[in-house]
């Protein structure tokens, strides 16, 4: 699941009548949250007619550009390429409708062409991290019935070495002057380059899978998660109501820029960053892998408007001594996302930007997209906002999820609207399971206000129980960064014969500082209930486990820890 952050949200009923939102928060059903913003009508449109519609407005204004060759693509060639790929995918390779496709790419400008040319021949993307194994990418080629894989040339031999069986056709793009197409491959070029006479879409509508990304696996195997045109659609039509919108739709003369961060392969990069710019007519400033200089080399060369982050991004801004005001005086809008960002964390980075940028948060996991957002210049720092329009919202007690709970009580957050996944694929138990009467249960524990923002508190899996009192992990782990001295922190609960379980952290230290953590211990001792002190110890390391898009893998750090004491699971 990928966890999103986006930050706004009025903080009284009558700042919301200024601004001429008059709906109630509540229906007519008991604790039933309901969206504050007008309800909004859903577009019956596939994906790439959603975002073609605006494509000949500025057709010569830059879509894509590679960060790290100059590539580029203008919003008449995004167009005009993904056709041609439409066109070749069916004629060339024979597929049909609902087929699957599998985009192994890294951030780079023919990622857009990619999909949209996928979706417009009627068939279903799904999309694999460049950084799994070939036992990995294997089990999700199998398990979605992967017809045909796109990739690089410098990719193409773990695609290869990925494949369920050796008749999968693989295409290879050029992304440096010096690649040759690998023998036996097709040439992404000439399928994008070559028009050929052939209808698309006749039979394709809105209710059709066009989306297949998988599951992060956190909490357990990946799954493919189905997404519909009608789904993508609905969301991207409710981040782009006044209230929430982050980028501001391309006119003559004006643009936004956008450095493309977050890897595409996830829904927040895909939706909410990617295709969210192109129905904005943003340029997108792909970066294919993150580096520091190469990142600090972006904010000089391109002054961006918009940055779409995840806190450790957030964070790496705040704390580098290379990154100076400067560098983002240009900078409108800030997302963050995968992970709540703190109040303290917002805070230190607006202080360093030292102006009025906009800094906003939401919510959202894979299978539901985006579900909440704060508005604009909110002063509710460290919420994730109110739900978005066509979006209702409950909170339940984690012990009876029929008990729906008060402001400031926290409990699951349950959620229906139409930008809800279609099903996971070939998995219709699994489905069923994450719903209780008709709402989806996301796994995350949070509250919400008596202005109704919501506040995530933690994964509900992650919870440590101590002596019958729950502990987040996200509580501890902003209190030890708090520590002047420690750079970044995990917590996870480990076995204890007396208590249940207790926490233990691991950290690393701020480059030129040393730590003692007895200290450390009593400095966290000093700020939390005696439940919550770390009495499983403190464990100094020279990195901390993450995923493709900077979420702590706290559950790698608890089997490894298990393991290490000859205990299988956790």
């Amino acid at each position: 699941m990928y966890r999103t952050a986006l930050n706004n949200s009025p903080t009284s009923l009558r700042e919301l009548i200024k601004i001429g939102i008059k709906k109630k928060f509540y229906s007519t059903k008991p604790c039933i949250v309901q969206s504050p913003f007008q309800k909004i009508e859903i577009p019956d449109a596939t994906v790439p007619d959603f975002i073609f519609e605006n494509c000949g407005k500025f057709p010569d204004k830059i879509a894509t550009e590679c960060a790290s060759t100059g590539r580029k693509y203008t919003y008449d060639e995004l167009r005009t390429k993904s056709l041609n790929l439409s066109r070749a995918l069916k004629k060339r390779l024979k597929l049909r409708k609902g087929d699957v496709v599998a985009i192994l790419l890294p951030n780079i400008p023919e990622f857009g062409i990619c999909l949209l040319g996928i979706l417009k021949s009627s068939l279903i993307a799904t999309t694999l991290s460049p950084l799994n194994t070939p036992e990995e990418l294997k089990r999700q080629l199998s398990d979605s019935n992967t017809r045909a894989v796109i990739t690089t040339c410098s990719l193409h031999p773990l695609a290869s070495a990925s494949l369920p069986t050796p008749d999968v056709p693989i295409i290879s793009i050029k992304t440096e002057r010096s690649d040759a197409i690998p023998a036996g491959s097709a040439n992404f070029q000439e399928f994008t380059n070559c028009i050929l006479d052939l209808k698309l879409d006749e039979d394709m509508g809105s209710t059709d899978v066009a989306l297949m990304p998988y599951s992060s696996g956190t909490t357990g195997s990946p799954k493919g998660v189905l997404h519909t045109h009608r789904s993508l659609v609905a969301n991207l039509s409710q981040i782009n109501i006044h209230e929430v919108k982050i980028l501001e739709t391309a006119t003559a003369d004006h643009q936004d820029i956008v450095p493309a961060v977050p890897p595409f392969i996830h829904m927040y990069g895909l939706v909410i960053l990617m295709l969210n710019g192109f129905m904005n007519m943003s340029k997108l400033v792909t970066v294919p892998k993150f580096k520091p200089n190469v990142f600090v080399d972006i904010l000089e060369r391109y002054k961006p408007t918009a940055l779409f982050a995840v806190p450790t991004l957030i964070s790496f801004m705040t704390n580098s001594e290379v990154i100076k005001r400067n560098h983002l005086e240009s900078v409108r809008m800030v997302a963050s996302a995968s992970a709540p960002l703190s109040a303290a964390h917002q805070e230190q980075f607006i202080r360093k930007v030292g102006k009025d940028v906009c800094v906003v948060q939401g919510f959202g996991t894979s299978e539901s997209g985006l579900v909440t957002s704060s508005q604009k210049h909110s002063e509710n720092q460290g919420s994730v906002g109110a739900p978005l329009p066509n979006t209702e919202i409950r909170v339940v007690a984690v012990d009876a999820p029929n008990a729906d709970q008060q402001p400031f009580q926290q409990g699951e957050l349950l959620f229906k609207g139409p930008q809800l996944m279609h099903g996971y694929h070939n998995r219709p138990e699994e489905y069923s399971k994450a719903f209780t009467d008709g709402w989806m249960r996301t796994g995350d524990l949070v509250y919400y206000d008596d202005n109704r923002n919501f506040y995530i508190v933690d994964r509900l899996k992650d919870l440590i129980k101590v002596k019958g009192y729950q502990v987040s992990p996200a509580e501890l782990e902003d209190v030890i960064r708090s520590h002047s001295n420690v750079s970044d922190a995990t917590v996870i609960g480990i076995p204890h014969e007396r208590y249940g379980e207790v926490p233990r952290a691991y950290i690393t230290v701020k480059s030129g500082s040393q730590i003692n953590t007895d200290e450390l211990k009593q400095f966290v001792s000093s700020k939390v209930s005696n439940y919550k002190d770390i009495k499983g110890g403190i464990v100094v390391v020279d990195y901390l486990p993450k995923n493709i898009m900077g979420k702590l893998l706290r559950r790698k750090l608890k089997l490894d820890y298990m393991h290490s004491i000859g205990t299988r699971g956790a």
